[in-house]
Order: C-alpha cells, then structure tokens, then sequence
C-alpha cells in the first residue's frame, strides 16, 4: 500500500458481498483516519454503509433499498466530482489476487447507529 496517495477509489461489483471484501476494511480505516477522499461505486457505497461507516451518501443502485432498510443512509444531491491526482483503485475483479499477495494487519470499523 503506497503512503503518497489522494483518494481512495472502490469499484462496483458483486466482488462486495464476498468476505474477501472484509479484509479492505483496514484501508478503508486508514483513509477515513488520514482524511483521504473516498469514492465507493454501486455495490461497494452498499458495502461500506454495512460496515458502519456513516457518511452521507447518493446512491444508484439495487442494493441500496436493502440497506436503507438496516442502517441509516443519508441521500443528497447526485455530486459529480473529477479528481486530478493519483488514485488507489481496487477492482473487485482483482481483490483476490490483491490479498493473496499482500498481507494487511488491522481493526474493522463498527457499526454505529445515529
């Protein structure tokens, strides 16, 4: 994991609701601590929102009804932003491969409720 970076970027897919999702939660706290931008795409928004991270969101995606149901999500207004700078990206196509090779020691967030 680089030290120099600006945001985080966590891409959508079905890879989220696997438990080899879990082991990105030690990054994601990292970031959050550091204050580093994070941009979650579709199913990873979901992910996150289910692991407590309590931001104010806009999501569009089938699996935002579902937590909307078990943890408070906040929507607003749909921010398009453009990030010129270097960027982490995980593609959940590669999130195995990632964790496979890399080992990463750290705590999970809980869950908070408002």
């Amino acid at each position: 994991m680089p030290d120099d970076y600006v945001a985080l970027v966590l891409i959508g897919g079905f890879g989220w609701n696997t438990p080899v999702a879990e082991k990105v939660m030690p990054i994601i706290k990292s970031a959050i601590e550091q204050e580093k931008v994070i941009g979650a795409i579709c199913n990873a928004a979901s992910f996150m929102a289910k692991c407590g991270i309590d931001r104010e969101t806009t999501s569009k995606t089938l699996q935002k009804s579902s937590v909307i149901q078990k943890i408070s999500v906040t929507l607003s207004s749909v921010i398009i932003a453009i990030i010129v700078c270097k960027l982490l990206i995980f593609n959940t196509l590669r999130l195995q491969q990632f964790f496979a090779n890399h080992h990463f020691s750290g705590t999970y967030i809980s869950s908070n409720s408002r």
